[in-house]
């Protein structure tokens, strides 16, 4: 009898929502986390959140409500609306715009999820190589420890959304060097899979773009330049640093660790925050391990997803 009643009660709670929000799979998200949520004026109140948004301007503020409440629970995150009607997210004194679902889920992985909370006791540089939104440019330049970080993207749409972010936190602005082209093993220019709503999952790789996305992909021109002049670069500006790289280019981390093996440039670095995709870690883990890293593989290449984070240590 009670679970009758529970199920009555979802039932009727799933009809309010889907009556409030106008979409049946969004009022799913959101009475399974449990948020509170009114209409008034024609707008939508989130009073858990702080925010009382536009349902058809901010609809993927509500298709992102799982991590929006990850990010909840797991940090002091803040949400306005700007004069522009643009939601602006500020977690640990960082300010980021939000528009789109994945920007919620990619700010959830930096500040609840920590995939990228190393600490180092000395002055370090960071090479942020798929700087995409700026939010792990912008997470590293808070960091004390951090002098400076190179930060690279080579799609124009997606530079552009990370200078707007940056210009949100004129304290760490000046810590932050950007560059609008791609790094690999060469330089070329190429034509690339691009989405601007899913900015996260396109690179100057062959990664596989899902099914979903294929409505919203457009041809893009891009310019890459050899990862090896940058390290060289930098480490002539900041000898006595750490430095830390962060990989997360869609698939051509196997060309930049091969290449950086290569031109005997893996002693240069002293930690390595890198994503793969599509391929096993296989050859990045033994190449690493030869150079003298130890290896931290977090996930299975048989993951439904075929990708995972892998952290190396220089000892």
């Amino acid at each position: 009898m009670r679970k009758f009643l529970e199920q009555i009660i979802y039932f009727l709670t799933l009809i309010k929502l889907s009556f409030l929000t106008g979409n049946v799979s969004i009022a799913k998200q959101i009475a399974k986390e449990g948020v509170a949520i009114r209409r008034k004026n024609g707008r939508i109140q989130l009073p858990d959140m702080g925010i009382d948004i536009d349902p058809k301007k901010h609809s993927y503020l509500l298709k992102g409500i799982h991590n929006l409440c990850s990010l909840k629970q797991n940090t002091n995150i803040e949400l306005e609306i700007s004069d522009e009607d643009q939601i602006i997210a500020s977690i640990n004194d960082c300010r980021f715009y939000i528009n789109s679902k994945e920007e919620i889920f990619i700010l959830n992985e930096v500040f609840a999820l920590h995939i990228y909370d190393v600490s180092i006791p000395c002055k370090s540089v960071v090479v942020d190589i798929g700087m995409n939104i700026a939010d792990t440019a912008i997470y590293f330049a808070a960091k004390e420890e951090i002098e400076k970080v190179y930060a690279y993207e080579p799609f124009k749409t997606t530079y552009e959304a990370a200078l707007r972010n940056i210009e949100l936190n004129p304290k760490l602005s000046a810590k932050i060097k950007t560059y609008n082209f791609g790094l690999s093993d060469k330089e070329e220019d190429l034509i690339c899979d691009y989405s601007a709503g899913h900015k996260g999952c396109v690179g100057i790789s062959s990664v596989v773009l899902p099914e979903k996305l294929k409505g919203d992909i457009t041809k893009e021109k891009i310019k890459v330049f050899p990862v090896t002049d940058e390290v060289i670069k930098i480490k002539k500006e900041f000898p006595n640093h750490k430095f830390i790289m962060k990989v997360d280019c869609e698939g051509s981390e196997f060309e930049i660790i091969e290449i950086l093996d290569k031109k005997n440039l893996l002693g240069q670095i002293n930690v390595f925050l890198l994503e793969w995709h599509t391929k096993p870690p296989s050859i990045i883990i033994n190449t690493l391990l030869k150079a003298g890293f130890a290896v931290f593989n977090r996930d299975s290449f048989k993951n439904k997803n075929g990708q995972g984070m892998l952290y190396a240590f220089k000892i």
